[in-house]
């Protein structure tokens, strides 16, 4: 059994992800960890479409920002910074 650091709750070691090569388990459970990557993709992606300036036209990059907020919808207005 392992306590969530979110959720506080204990859980099953199969209820969070092992992390690379070490096999040591996440902090977060499974649960908590898809949530936060679900939340931080968004502002990581559109970040990513900022620092794309220096080889795509800034038209380009509009487009790509219009593009993802026709698909991902529910993201509605993103800010402009990554939370890391």
């Amino acid at each position: 059994m392992r306590k969530c650091s979110t959720c506080q709750q204990l859980k099953p070691e199969t209820e969070f992800y092992k992390k690379g090569e070490s096999g040591r388990l996440h902090s977060l459970c499974k649960e908590y960890f898809n949530e936060y990557c679900w939340k931080r993709w968004p502002d990581r992606k559109i970040l990513v479409m900022e620092y794309s300036v220096d080889t795509v036209s800034s038209r380009d990059i509009r487009a790509g920002q219009q593009l993802f907020l026709i698909w991902y919808p529910q993201v509605g207005q993103v800010s402009s910074k990554a939370h890391l």
